[in-house]
């Protein structure tokens, strides 16, 4: 595994790279940070729908329960 990875750090080190002035790399930062907060923003939301579903669906599975249950204790 480490013969892997070695293979892969030298093939890194051993591709150009570009001197970038600051006010690109400040540029980069910005767009890299807006991409974060979007992903954040949009995996909050989800959540947020995912327990809302995951609480209607348990709402719903206690009454059919519930309601299984009356109904068979009034047919006796």
């Amino acid at each position: 595994m480490n013969r892997k990875l070695d293979h892969l750090d030298n093939k890194l080190k051993t591709l150009p790279t570009r001197d970038l002035n600051e006010k690109h790399k400040e540029k980069i930062h910005q767009n890299l940070m807006n991409h974060v907060t979007i992903h954040k923003n949009k995996t909050m939301k989800e959540r947020i729908v995912y327990r809302l579903l995951i609480s209607l669906g348990s709402g719903l599975l206690l009454i059919i329960l519930l309601l299984i249950l009356y109904y068979s204790m009034n047919v006796s």
